[in-house]
């Protein structure tokens, strides 16, 4: 069972993929949702609020790609990232592997593929909170 009660971030750059992970998150039933188009605002975002649970697109706009602001957020908090992209090459995947990652969703994906993905990664945030 997934619990509704995190704060998920999203950083995403293109609108109808923020738009659709969005909608399939409030389906599911989370209230709060949080979003970024870019590092600098994520990392101002993750400063300023308490998040649970990053949705993060690999290649987003400007100068900071999203693996190296999952570096710098993990430097201020740790949380764990769900990566979304549309590159599955196994240089990109290795080069998560410094972060924090719980997932990774291959775009474009679907709603089931979403549910999975966090219904896991929860699982693993519920037992660290325990601990």
């Amino acid at each position: 069972m997934i619990n509704i009660e995190y704060n998920i971030l999203i950083v995403e750059d293109e609108f109808i993929s923020l738009e659709y992970l969005k909608d399939i998150l409030i389906n599911i039933g989370f209230k709060d949702i949080l979003y970024a188009k870019n590092a600098q605002d994520a990392i101002k975002i993750v400063e300023e609020n308490d998040i649970d649970l990053i949705f993060m697109d690999i290649n987003i706009n400007g100068s900071i790609d999203g693996i190296d602001c999952a570096k710098i957020i993990n430097k201020i908090k740790v949380i764990p990232i769900i990566y979304t992209t549309a590159y599955a090459d196994s240089a990109t995947m290795k080069d998560t592997d410094n972060t924090n990652i719980y997932g990774y969703i291959i775009k474009p994906f679907t709603i089931q593929e979403v549910k999975v993905t966090l219904n896991i990664a929860m699982k693993f945030l519920e037992k660290i909170k325990k601990n």
